[in-house]
C-alpha cells in the first residue's frame, strides 16, 4: 500500500494506492468554518446537488449513467469538527482493471463533477421540486431522530451538558430552520460550499498521475479555511440532574462526564482501551456490575469522544433502580480511579485495539476513515506502527486516565 500526498490547483489529493480491493473510493470535502445557523441549509444542499444534475436533468437519467459506470454510487454527508465542518460526497466504483473500458477513472471524474459543478439552476436559483422533495426527506431524518428515544436521550444530555458547544447542536438542523428556508437560501449556501476548502481522498488501484490529470481539467481554485478541529478544555462548574417524562416503556438514563486531557495520540489510544473496560464491551466492569450481577439495566454502553472532550453512558433502565445504578457507577469508576483494573480487561482491550488496527488493511472504508482523520488530527491508529504503543499501555496509564474523567450531567427519560 501506498500514500502520497499531491497539492494541484491549491488542492490536496490524498492518494493511497492498494491492489487488494475490487473497487475504488473517491471522497470529495469541503472543509469551512462551522456556523450553527447554515447546518440544515448545508443538509438540505447537498441532498440537492445529488438530485440537481443539469447534465443528467432527471433521476432516471442520473442512475442510468450511474449504471453505465458498473453501478457507480454517489451519496453526500455533513459533518461537524468543532470548529470546523466538512461536507462530503462520496464515490463507490468498480477497480478500472476489472473492467474493458477506456479511461473509466476519468469518466468517473467527469460525473463528480458534473453532479457538483453542474447543477441544474435556472435565475440563479435551484428548482423548485427537487426543493420541495428534498425538505421533505430532511424533514423525515430529523423527527426519525426525535421519535428514537435512544437517539432523543443522547441529544438531551448534549443540550443540558454544553448548551453552547457544538457537540450538542443537531447535525442535521431543527424543524424550525427547516420550515423557514427559501430557495434563495440554498443558492446562497451553495455559493458558500464552493468558497470552502477541497481536499480529494482516493483508495484503490490506480495510476497516480493519469488520476491528477483528470482532477486538474475540472477542480480549481482551492481555499484556505482557517480553524481548529478540536475542542479546548471544559473544566466542569455544576453537577446538573434532568429528569423529563414520557409515556414510553422504558427509562433511559444517561451520564455525561467530563474529560480534562489533552487530545493526542497516546491518549487516544488510552481512552479506547478506557472504553472497552468501563463499560464498552460485553465483559467490562459496568456491563459485569451493573447488567449480569444486579440485572439493573436492559442494556448499557459507554462511549468516548475524546476529541469533544466527553465521555456518556447510555442505560436502558426500569425508573425504580435509578439511585442505585448512579451508585453503583460511582463506586466503579472511583475503584479505576483507585487502580483496581483487572489485568485480564487490560489484556482482552490490547488484543482487541490491536486486531482491529490490523483488520483495518482489509477494508476500504477504513483506510479511507484513516487517511481523514489524519488529515484531521495528525496522527491514525490505521499505523501498524501503533501497536508498539498499545501494548505499552499499562495500569499507571489507565488510573491517571480515569482520573481526568469527571461528573458533569445526569439526564433520565423516565417512563410513565
Amino acid at each position: 500500500m501506498k500514500k502520497a500526498i499531491y497539492k494541484l490547483n491549491g488542492i490536496d489529493i490524498i492518494m493511497i494506492n492498494t491492489n487488494k480491493f475490487k473497487n475504488t473510493y473517491f471522497n470529495i470535502i469541503f472543509s469551512g468554518k462551522y456556523d450553527e445557523k447554515n447546518i440544515c441549509k448545508r443538509n438540505l444542499l447537498i441532498d440537492m446537488i445529488i438530485n440537481s444534475c443539469k447534465k443528467y436533468n432527471s433521476n432516471k437519467l442520473l442512475n442510468n449513467r450511474l449504471n453505465e459506470l458498473y453501478s457507480t454510487n454517489i451519496s453526500s454527508n455533513y459533518t461537524k469538527q468543532y470548529e470546523l465542518s466538512q461536507t462530503s460526497f462520496f464515490v463507490n466504483c468498480v477497480n478500472e482493471k476489472y473492467i474493458k473500458e477506456n479511461n473509466f477513472y476519468q469518466k468517473v471524474v467527469e460525473i463528480i463533477y458534473e453532479i457538483i459543478y453542474n447543477p441544474r439552476i435556472e435565475n440563479n436559483l435551484f428548482n423548485e421540486d427537487v426543493f420541495n422533495e428534498c425538505k421533505d426527506n430532511l424533514e423525515n431524518k430529523i423527527r426519525s431522530l426525535y421519535d428514537s428515544k435512544s437517539s432523543y436521550s443522547i441529544i438531551k444530555l448534549l443540550e443540558n451538558m454544553a448548551p453552547e458547544e457544538v457537540i450538542s447542536k443537531s447535525s442535521l438542523g431543527t424543524l424550525n430552520e427547516l420550515e423557514t428556508l427559501t430557495l434563495k437560501d440554498i443558492s446562497d449556501e451553495y455559493q458558500r460550499l464552493l468558497s470552502e476548502n477541497l481536499s480529494i481522498y482516493i483508495v484503490g488501484e490506480f495510476d497516480e498521475n493519469k488520476i491528477l490529470n483528470y482532477f486538474g481539467n475540472y477542480f480549481t481554485d482551492a481555499k484556505d479555511i482557517k480553524g481548529t478541529n478540536l475542542c479546548p478544555l471544559n473544566f466542569v462548574e455544576n453537577k446538573k440532574f434532568i429528569i423529563e417524562k414520557q409515556e414510553i416503556t422504558q427509562s433511559k438514563l444517561l451520564i455525561g462526564y467530563r474529560i480534562n486531557e489533552e487530545f493526542n495520540l497516546k491518549n487516544y489510544l488510552i481512552s479506547l482501551i478506557f472504553n472497552y473496560i468501563f463499560g464498552g464491551s460485553y465483559s467490562s466492569v459496568l456491563t459485569t456490575k451493573i447488567r449480569k450481577d444486579n440485572s439493573f439495566a436492559y442494556s448499557i454502553y459507554t462511549n468516548m469522544v475524546l476529541q469533544y472532550k466527553l465521555m456518556y453512558i447510555n442505560m436502558g433502565i426500569d425508573k425504580v433502580n435509578y439511585k442505585k445504578i448512579l451508585r453503583l457507577v460511582e463506586e466503579e469508576l472511583l475503584k479505576l480511579k483507585d487502580g483496581f483494573i483487572a489485568e485480564e480487561l487490560i489484556h482482552n482491550a490490547k488484543k482487541m485495539m490491536i486486531s482491529e488496527v490490523r483488520n483495518m488493511q482489509d477494508s476500504l472504508g477504513a483506510i479511507m476513515g484513516s487517511a481523514i482523520f489524519y488529515y484531521l488530527y495528525g496522527f491514525s491508529i490505521e499505523d501498524k506502527t501503533n501497536i508498539n504503543v498499545i501494548e505499552s499501555i499499562n495500569i499507571n496509564d489507565l488510573e491517571e486516565f480515569a482520573n481526568k474523567i469527571v461528573f458533569d450531567t445526569v439526564f433520565l427519560l423516565e417512563a410513565i
